[in-house]
C-alpha cells in the first residue's frame, strides 16, 4: 500500500494481515523475548479408571501435576507434564498408586476461528498428548509399565498478562497393567477419564507490543482492513 504523501511506498502491506474473515496477527509475537511464552503450570485433579470387572475398580484418583510448556505462536503450543495419582478399593483394602509423565500439543481453537486475543477471557484449546506411567497396587511387589495416549479440552481464563486458570477434561486410552489389573483384564488396555484444574504463569507478558495496533486506553485493538487502507491512504 502506497501512502499519498510524495508517492512512495511503505513497504506494509494490509493483505498480509487478514485471511478470509479472521484476524491473525502474522509476526507480532517474534518481536517478544523468548521467554515470555514460556510457562509453569501446576495444580490438581481427579481421575476416574474404567474397571475391567466389577469386583475389581478403584474409586476416583486424586491427582497432582506441575509441568512447564511454550506457546509457539498465537496457535500452537507444547507442554511436558508429571503427575502422581492416588486411589482406593473400598471393601478389599487395596491402594493404588501411580505417577508419570505426558507430552501435550494444545491448538487454540478460539483463536483459529475467532481470530488471536491475548486478552480474551475465555480461549478454548484441543489437547492431545502421550505419556508413560508407573502404577503400583498394595499387595503386589514391584512397578508396572504402562504407555497411554489422551485427548482432552481445556478452558483457560485470563487473569492478566501473565496468569491463567484452566479446567482441562480429557479421556484416554493406556496399555495393560495401568490399574495393575493383571489377568482380571480380559481387553487387554485400560480406558480412564478425568479432569484438572490449573494456574498457569508466563515469565514474561503475553500481551504482544502494538505492531500494527492502535492503542485505545493502553490496550491494544487490531486495525480492520477498511481502516489500515484508510489510514495510509491520507
Amino acid at each position: 500500500v502506497a501512502s499519498r504523501r510524495g508517492g512512495k511506498g511503505t513497504g506494509f502491506n494490509a493483505l498480509d494481515y487478514v485471511m478470509e474473515r479472521r484476524y491473525l496477527d502474522r509476526g507480532s509475537e517474534l518481536s517478544s523475548p523468548w521467554y515470555s511464552r514460556v510457562f509453569l503450570e501446576g495444580g490438581i485433579g481427579v481421575e476416574k479408571m474404567v474397571p475391567p470387572t466389577d469386583d475389581y475398580g478403584f474409586g476416583a484418583l486424586a491427582s497432582v501435576h506441575f509441568g512447564v510448556g511454550k506457546r509457539l505462536d498465537r496457535l500452537n503450543t507444547l507442554r511436558l507434564m508429571l503427575h502422581g495419582d492416588l486411589g482406593y478399593q473400598q471393601g478389599n483394602n487395596l491402594m493404588l498408586a501411580k505417577g508419570g509423565g505426558r507430552f501435550d500439543y494444545l491448538f487454540s481453537l478460539s483463536s483459529y476461528f475467532d481470530g488471536y486475543a491475548p486478552t480474551r477471557p475465555l480461549d478454548v484449546s484441543s489437547v492431545i498428548g502421550l505419556g508413560a506411567q508407573l502404577s503400583r497396587q498394595r499387595y503386589k511387589p514391584g512397578w508396572r509399565k504402562s504407555l497411554e495416549g489422551h485427548f482432552g479440552i481445556q478452558f483457560k481464563f485470563y487473569t492478566g498478562p501473565q496468569a491463567f486458570i484452566t479446567f482441562e477434561p480429557y479421556v484416554g486410552i493406556g496399555t495393560d497393567q495401568m490399574d495393575v489389573s493383571e489377568t482380571l483384564n480380559w481387553r487387554k488396555y485400560d480406558f480412564f477419564y478425568g479432569a484438572g484444574i490449573s494456574y498457569v504463569y508466563y515469565l514474561g507478558n503475553t500481551i504482544p507490543d502494538c505492531h500494527y495496533f492502535v492503542q485505545v486506553n493502553g490496550v491494544c485493538r487490531h486495525l480492520y482492513i477498511n481502516d489500515i487502507l484508510l489510514s495510509y491512504g491520507n
